[in-house]
């Protein structure tokens, strides 16, 4: 779409991603670039397929291939909504690196003993070699591992950590289970919060008050017995609010995911002040295809908050991007939230927007299919550069939908 030529590409597409029963025995598995890998007979689902290591969130492998990989291969799961991949925002209001962060699978059986010692709790890769640096948090180009500590107390600390060679030189395309350097714990602040089951899951943050990016994983509560949820920033960041009602998948991070959409003004990719979240319905993960049949099922909702006028030219792509009435849209903000529809018709998928009391509109067909193990009931935006489509959650796996 473009308004008045502007308006060419935005920045985020939708990630919603369900798993719900396996069908017809299939057990291939939709990547970290949503890309169908079909896992040969060694393969499990907690194994990562690292044969081929793109830009995270990229469409296209050929193009992107980067010498840097996710995560460890034995450790990571390759389920796409449970990591986070975006261009981090600059404090002059510009995108700086992609970088996409993974948390481990076994970071919900790690014990207050664990934390004590020492974790890493995700790791971040910076693929852009030009500009790889997000200082703020101590990222540098190729991988970075945040290292989660807790003392006895109860007290977090963290710490931006990263791999290094067999001579002790720093190595971007080390990994995690490289030597890695000392913990320096000076630079980050660690803000815990709990009250919510929480999922092994990693996503990128904004803190309005010290405008820079901040990081959130799975850790423990106050007593150490459950799970809570670590937001990690640089000093003085404060922990970011969930998204009012009610509901479990609300009150958790990391269910849910927000951030500031992108516009493009001409050839330039900018962040706009409209931050867009997006929330997975609970028991989302309980449907099997069967359910999405006859009138469908509503998966998530999206909430758009900010400055309208400040955000125009964003709004007026977000509204035709869900098939919306810009007026009704802008009527409906902030408090309304945007209904997203996934409905099974024969044998293909159907996504629809709907505002609140409107109509359903437009079905848009999902024509990927990446299968998938697993039933999880997250919910992501997914970075895109050129604002293909949008990701929907399909029987066993991944959709995608286009324009």
């Amino acid at each position: 779409m473009e308004a008045n030529g502007k308006i060419r590409h935005a920045g985020k597409r939708i990630l919603l991603v369900t798993w719900l029963a396996l069908i017809s025995g299939v057990t291939g598995a939709c990547d970290s670039n949503g890309a169908e890998e079909q896992s040969g007979p060694s393969s499990g689902p907690h194994v990562m397929n690292t044969k081929r290591r793109s830009r995270c969130d990229s469409s296209d492998r050929q193009a992107q291939e980067t010498p840097f990989g996710p995560f460890l291969a034995d450790t990571a799961l390759p389920y796409t909504e449970l990591h986070d991949c975006q261009r981090l925002i600059l404090r002059d209001t510009t995108y700086g690196p992609l970088a996409g962060i993974w948390a481990p699978d076994k970071l919900a059986s790690f014990t207050a003993l664990d934390f004590r010692n020492g974790v890493v709790a995700a790791e971040i890769i910076s693929y852009d070699e030009a500009a790889p640096d997000y200082e703020e948090l101590g990222i540098r180009l190729g991988t970075n591992c945040l290292w989660l500590q807790r003392s006895d107390q109860g007290e977090w600390s963290a710490a931006m950590r990263h791999p290094l060679d067999s001579e002790g030189n720093w190595s971007p395309a080390g990994t995690c289970a490289d030597s890695l350097e000392q913990p320096d714990f000076s630079n980050l602040q660690v803000n815990p919060v709990e009250g919510a089951e929480y999922p092994t899951a990693a996503r990128w943050g904004w803190d309005p008050e010290t405008w820079t990016q901040t990081m959130g994983v799975r850790c423990l509560d106050a007593a150490g017995t459950g799970s809570g949820w670590c937001e990690v920033g640089i000093g003085g960041f404060q922990p970011a609010a969930p998204p009012p009602g009610q509901g479990a998948k609300r009150e958790g991070r990391g269910w849910y995911d927000e951030q500031y959409l992108a516009y493009s003004d001409g050839d330039t990719l900018k962040p706009s002040t409209l931050k867009g979240t997006i929330i997975p319905v609970d028991r989302l993960e309980d449907w099997d295809e069967p359910d999405f049949r006859g009138s469908g099922k509503v998966v998530a909702t999206i909430r758009l908050e900010g400055d309208l006028t400040q955000n125009q030219l964003a709004l007026e792509y977000y509204a035709h991007k869900f098939d919306l009435d810009e007026q009704a849209l802008r009527s409906a903000l902030p408090a309304g939230e945007i209904k997203l529809w996934l409905i099974r018709n024969g044998s293909e998928w159907q996504t629809r927007f709907q505002l609140p009391g409107g109509p359903l509109g437009t079905s848009r067909p999902a024509i990927l299919w990446n299968w998938h193990q697993g039933k999880l009931g997250l919910v992501r935006w997914k970075w895109n550069e050129n604002d293909e489509g949008t990701w929907v959650p399909c029987a066993s796996g991944c959709c995608v939908v286009f324009e």
